[in-house]
């Protein structure tokens, strides 16, 4: 939506994401300032759990499992997993995973845009749910369990400047948060920096 309004010439100075098909949306289409782009931060993909999972008693998750393994062993013992919606970054990541491990799509529940709650406060507060979450959103939730860390899905949060009347200004925000002081702020927050 965002990146809509943005071509329909709503007013942006910055604009940041971890979709790399958005980014590229923007820069084809001449609306960003392409010598003004920069990675930010990093972050990975994560399958987590409750604590308090008794499905998850029921076999053991060896870490040295790949994830289409895990997750087709979530999906034989009838453990539903809760994806973001397909038109998120998120989702997008989550669908490729998805499709790579083949598992049966009636176990899946997306999450649309109207939903409340995040993936990540459904887990925290079921007992019978796993999900494909950001690093990022588990910070601070003490409920969560890591089963596997999703190998070579690093993902890359970009901010570029949008072409318009303001783009000085928002060449100064983003050399803020460039800077050394926003990098302790990412990773405070979850977030992996360069």
């Amino acid at each position: 939506q965002l990146i809509q309004n943005i071509n329909d010439g709503e007013p942006a100075d910055v604009f940041i994401a971890s979709h790399p098909d958005w980014i590229e949306i923007l820069k084809q289409k001449g609306l960003v300032d392409v010598y003004n782009l920069a990675n930010i931060a990093k972050d990975k993909l994560l399958l987590v759990a409750s604590k308090n999972n008794k499905k998850l008693q029921t076999f053991q998750i060896n870490k040295t499992d790949d994830i289409n393994k895990i997750l087709r062993e979530i999906d034989k013992q009838n453990i539903p997993l809760i994806a973001d919606s397909e038109n998120t970054s998120l989702g997008k990541y989550t669908n490729t995973i998805l499709d790579d491990a083949k598992i049966a799509d009636q176990k899946v529940y997306r999450l649309i845009n109207e939903d409340k709650k995040s993936i990540t406060d459904l887990i925290n507060s079921s007992d019978e749910y796993c999900g494909i979450v950001l690093a990022s959103s588990i910070k601070g939730y003490k409920n969560i369990v890591v089963l596997k860390e999703i190998e070579n899905n690093e993902i890359y949060y970009q901010a570029l400047v949008i072409a318009g009347d303001d783009m000085e200004k928002a060449r100064e925000f983003l050399k803020f948060i460039k800077s050394d002081e926003m990098k302790r702020v990412f990773v405070e927050n979850g977030f992996v920096v360069d």
